[in-house]
C-alpha cells in the first residue's frame, strides 16, 4: 500500500519533467508528428494554420521537417507569415534512411525553414504563424507522413545522403543571404534610431524658423479655392506685416522727367508722428479686443450642447 502511495506521488513529477523537456511545438503541412495524408498526382496541399512555438523565449534559427513520401522529391512554399518572419529553402535534401507510410516503403526528404523572428505570445513563449503549400511532383497519387521535426541554431548535414553537394552549397548560400538581410535590417533600424535620437538632442531651431517663415508658400487651391478662402486672413496678415513700401516713380510726358511719390507712411511719421502712434495703438486695441470677444463667444457656444451652429471666425 505504501509503494502505491509513493508511486502516486511520483506521477506528477514525471509529467512535469516531460513538459520541461519540450522546447518547441509545431503544426506543419497541416499536421504534427506521424500525421499521414495523401496528395493526388501533380497536385498540392495548402495549410493555413501552421506555426512554430518556442518555449523559454529561445528561438531556433533553423527548423527541419523530415517527410516520408512514396513519390519523387516534393517541394513546398511558405507565405503569409504572421507574428514573425521565416522562409523555406528551395533545396529539399534526401535523407540517408528509409521509412514506411501507409504500408509502403518510402524515401525521406528534409525541408529546411529559416526562422528570422518570432513574437512574444505570453507564458514565456515565442511564436509565429504562416501558410504552407506542399506539392506532389509525381504523376500518381502519393502517400506522405510527417516523420520528425527538430530545430537547430546551425545548418547540419550529418545524415544527408551523399552526392548532394551542389544542393548543400546552394542551401548554405541561401542561409547566408538570409542572415545578411537580417543584419542589414538591424543595421538600418539602428541607424534610423540614431538619427531620431540625434534630432531629439539637437537644440538648434534655425531649421524650424526657416520653415515657419515660408509657412504660406505651399498653400494651393487644389480644393476649388477652399484652401485660399480659409487661409486668406492669415495670408493678408502675413503680407501686411512683412511688406515694405517703395516710392512710386511716374514718368512725366514732354519734359523727360520723373515724378516721385513718397510712401504715405513716411509722410505720416514725419508730420504726424505722435498722433499716428496713438492712432495705431487705439485701432489695434479695438481690433484685438473684438477678435478676443469673438473667440470667447465661439468657445462658449462650443460648450453649449444646445448650440450646434458652426461658425468661421471672420477676420
Amino acid at each position: 500500500m505504501k509503494k502505491i502511495k509513493y508511486l502516486l506521488l511520483l506521477i506528477p513529477f514525471l509529467f512535469i519533467s516531460h513538459v520541461n523537456a519540450s522546447t518547441y511545438e509545431y503544426r506543419i503541412f497541416g499536421g504534427v508528428n506521424d500525421s499521414e495524408f495523401g496528395i493526388t498526382a501533380n497536385d498540392s496541399r495548402i495549410s493555413t494554420g501552421d506555426n512554430f512555438i518556442f518555449f523559454g523565449k529561445t528561438m531556433n534559427n533553423y527548423m527541419y521537417v523530415d517527410l516520408c513520401t512514396t513519390g519523387n522529391e516534393p517541394s513546398a512554399w511558405v507565405y503569409d507569415a504572421r507574428d514573425g518572419s521565416l522562409s523555406i529553402s528551395t533545396q529539399v535534401l534526401k535523407v540517408n534512411k528509409r521509412c514506411v507510410v501507409s504500408g509502403y516503403e518510402a524515401n525521406v526528404y528534409r525541408f529546411t525553414f529559416f526562422v528570422a523572428s518570432a513574437s512574444d505570445i505570453g507564458q514565456d513563449r515565442l511564436g509565429l504563424n504562416f501558410t504552407t503549400r506542399l506539392f506532389n511532383n509525381t504523376s500518381y497519387y502519393t502517400y506522405m507522413r510527417i516523420l520528425s521535426v527538430f530545430g537547430s541554431d546551425t545548418l547540419s548535414y550529418a545524415d544527408i545522403e551523399a552526392g548532394q553537394n551542389d544542393a548543400i552549397q546552394q542551401q548554405q548560400k541561401e542561409a547566408n543571404e538570409k542572415l545578411n538581410d537580417i543584419n542589414n535590417s538591424i543595421k538600418n533600424q539602428t541607424e534610423e534610431q540614431k538619427k531620431t535620437n540625434d534630432t531629439l538632442k539637437d537644440d538648434n531651431t534655425q531649421g524650424a524658423q526657416d520653415s515657419a517663415g515660408g509657412f504660406f508658400n505651399d498653400f494651393t487651391t487644389d480644393t476649388h479655392g477652399l484652401t485660399a478662402i480659409i487661409t486668406a486672413p492669415l495670408s493678408l496678415i502675413s503680407k501686411i506685416t512683412s511688406a515694405s513700401c517703395s516710392p512710386l516713380v511716374l514718368p512725366l510726358p514732354f519734359v523727360d522727367k520723373d515724378l516721385t511719390l513718397p510712401c504715405m507712411g513716411a509722410i505720416y511719421s514725419q508730420y504726424f508722428g505722435s498722433f499716428l502712434s496713438i492712432y495705431q495703438v487705439i485701432t489695434f486695441g479695438i481690433i484685438a479686443y473684438w477678435v478676443c470677444v469673438r473667440i470667447f463667444n465661439l468657445v462658449k457656444d462650443f460648450k453649449n450642447p444646445d448650440h450646434d451652429e458652426i461658425e468661421v471666425l471672420d477676420l
